[in-house]
């Protein structure tokens, strides 16, 4: 989020340019997918594998649902705030658009959301 605050242009030329420039997006999709993907396949090794989840293709959907969002937001940043799109894409990758529910809180000023309470009122620590 802080590389699309501070390089807005550039983002866009790489993701939505044309030619050389959306040759150099689609090789920094790859990388980071690629990345993904090999720490995931790290988890599987020792034994975290959840077998829902094919590493290879879970890796595209994040970094193509993050490199969306981010290219969505750059276009218009007053669509949403810094903090709203990182609180909602935290919780979708954390637990899925219909996964379990927990209240992130309102965004601190010290953070992007606000540590969860515990059921007796406290933040963990």
């Amino acid at each position: 989020m802080s590389f699309a605050e501070e390089q807005r242009e550039l983002l866009l030329i790489a993701f939505q340019g044309s030619g050389e420039s959306s040759d150099v997006g689609a090789r920094l999709l790859q990388r980071l997918a690629a990345g993904v993907s090999s720490r995931r396949r790290e988890l599987d090794a020792t034994n975290q594998r959840d077998p829902h989840f094919d590493p290879d293709v879970l890796a595209q959907a994040i970094v193509g649902m993050w490199a969306q969002v981010l290219v969505w937001w750059a276009e218009d940043p007053t669509r949403a705030t810094r903090d709203d799109v990182i609180r909602t894409m935290t919780h979708l990758q954390l637990f899925g658009s219909r996964g379990e529910r927990i209240d992130l809180g309102a965004p601190s000023e010290k953070n992007a959301f606000n540590t969860p309470k515990t059921p007796d009122g406290d933040a963990p620590q």
